[in-house]
């Protein structure tokens, strides 16, 4: 067995310096539901972008870190795994307090007058950036600990957190456990235009459709999934039903999408034994 503290010493840090943080925030649920671009889970904002994750922890309500003193910071990855991930090293050089006019990166929340840190990320074991887990334990609340109190099990070290993509003709989600998918199978969903075909879970009624806006196919699925409709008049009028999501073509430009989007109806039959209208 081996803890995160031993790592600390191989690597020539005294975990007596260290202290533990474990990011989870349950204000982004209410936070989302003023402003759906606000990622759904802490994990997700790092994935996005690490300098997020990172003005983020600058900014506390309280004073809680020491000048001079080592982070080591984790996050609470999303369901199924609920694991607690390794993110990186931070050295705190300075503590002030944030402007009265500053709103958290992530929430949007009002932070002005609240703790701030100057914090600098550390390049050491950057190797197990995204690759170590921890069992934190039960004290979930207890969001930063000392490392020379809570010498934590290191529970994994993977070549990758997330499953790989399976390609675009063996993808299918369910679209009620969208917020469960893996952040980088998202990230495929986002940088993608395309046909798409939904089914009711239930009775097999099918849909198909093209996404062409803001976060491509992502954000169609997203719209499904938040709405149940997706502003769709048939599926709204069908009250909020279960579809499982799965992508028919993939392109690059609206026309074309369009275009196929047309033939899949014809070939799918979609309007006659469908859910499309048109």
């Amino acid at each position: 067995m081996i803890t995160f503290n031993d790592i600390l010493r191989i690597e020539g840090f005294d975990p007596r310096q260290v202290r533990l943080v474990r990011h989870q925030d349950k204000r982004l649920r209410r936070a989302r539901r003023r402003d759906k671009t606000v990622p759904p889970s802490l994990y997700e904002a790092w994935i996005r972008d690490r300098g997020l994750l990172e003005r983020y922890q600058a900014v506390q309500a309280r004073d809680v870190f020491n000048v001079g003193e080592i982070l080591a910071s984790f996050v609470a990855t999303p369901r199924p795994r609920r694991e607690t991930l390794f993110v990186g090293l931070y050295l705190v050089e300075a503590v002030g307090r944030a402007s009265q006019r500053a709103r958290d990166p992530i929430t949007g929340d009002d932070v002005g007058g609240q703790v701030q840190y100057s914090i600098a990320r550390i390049d050491k074991l950057s190797e197990y950036v995204r690759r170590l887990t921890i069992d934190w334990g039960e004290g979930y609340l207890a969001w930063h600990q000392r490392a020379s109190l809570r010498d934590k099990v290191v529970t994994a070290i993977r070549d990758d957190i997330d499953p790989p993509f399976p390609g675009w003709d063996e993808f299918a989600w369910d679209l009620s456990a969208l917020d469960e998918m893996p952040p980088s199978w998202k990230e495929q969903l986002r940088h993608v235009k395309g046909v798409y075909l939904l089914v009711d879970t239930e009775n097999g009624d099918r849909y198909v459709g093209s996404a062409r806006g803001a976060d491509n196919l992502w954000g169609r699925f997203r719209d499904y999934a938040e709405t149940g409709h997706g502003g769709n008049v048939e599926l709204r009028r069908r009250g909020k039903r279960s579809y499982r999501a799965s992508v028919l073509q993939i392109g690059s430009f609206d026309p074309d999408i369009f275009a196929h989007e047309q033939a899949w109806k014809q070939k799918l039959m979609t309007r006659e034994f469908g859910l499309n209208g048109n």
